[in-house]
């Protein structure tokens, strides 16, 4: 089962959302693509949750999650997408 914790997401941003959740990251749309950070461990995930600040709900084991969507970087070249909020995905 899947369960998708997100916080503050936009319309935009949870259609897109659940769109990655219900498809692998590889076919993920590539305008898209660059927003996932694929995780090799629980220790990168939790680097990148560090990072940007993501939280979640304690019934959501690290050890559960295999990638989470990033919000785009300016440097990504995405105004207008700032207020995009984190997401985590995790396998039960």
């Amino acid at each position: 089962m899947t369960r998708t914790l997100a916080l503050a997401v936009t319309a935009f941003g949870l259609a897109m959302g659940l769109s990655l959740a219900t498809t692998a990251t590889a076919q993920a749309d590539d305008s898209f693509a660059r927003w996932v950070q694929l995780a090799d461990s629980a220790e990168e995930i939790q680097q990148i949750a560090d990072d940007y600040e993501i939280e979640w709900d304690v019934d959501c084991s690290i050890s559960d999650l295999t990638y989470v969507v990033v919000p785009p970087l300016p440097e990504w070249g995405a105004p207008g997408y700032d207020y995009w909020s984190a997401m985590i995905t995790c396998y039960q």
